[in-house]
């Protein structure tokens, strides 16, 4: 995926296909915003992280939330209701929380969920060499012992 190689406009031309194609993707709206997001356009970011919070049933009012999130703090509002949400969850998904401490540059937090998502096996450390999200936290001996641990190279 361009994003993951930090191709970001080919990601997002790529990203608009794909919705054209399949525009009940959560996962494309998903991974467009994060593009968008790198790139540095946080309207269109937010659109697409709502937009696939809608595609997974989001009721309006949390719809409501993250957009007035957003809208009193830019896209760091979004990942702070995102936080927020998380942590009135019964089930707290640390591959999730591991991103979404990303998005808000909580490194210490990060670096932990980052440690419980490898040992737990979830689906998405895989990613976790590639993803530009993690870039401030690479040069971390924590991170790089996740990586390690994983097994994960990177070219």
């Amino acid at each position: 995926m361009s994003y993951l190689v930090r191709q970001y406009d080919q990601a997002i031309e790529q990203g608009n296909r794909t919705i054209e194609l399949y525009p009940g993707s959560m996962l494309a709206n998903d991974w467009l915003g994060a593009t968008y997001e790198k790139r540095g356009h946080y309207d269109q970011a937010n659109a697409a992280f709502l937009k696939s919070k809608e595609l997974q049933g989001a009721p309006q009012s949390a719809l409501a939330a993250y957009q007035s999130g957003y809208q009193k703090s830019g896209i760091r509002g979004y990942w702070q209701k995102e936080l927020e949400t998380a942590e009135r969850s019964k089930s707290v998904n640390p591959c999730w929380m591991s991103r979404v401490y990303a998005h808000l540059g909580k490194k210490e937090q990060m670096l932990e969920f980052l440690n419980r998502s490898s040992q737990q096996h979830c689906s998405g450390p895989h990613t976790v060499i590639a993803d530009p999200i993690n870039d401030p936290f690479r040069d971390d001996p924590r991170f790089k012992d996740v990586v390690a641990r994983l097994r994960l190279k990177r070219d």
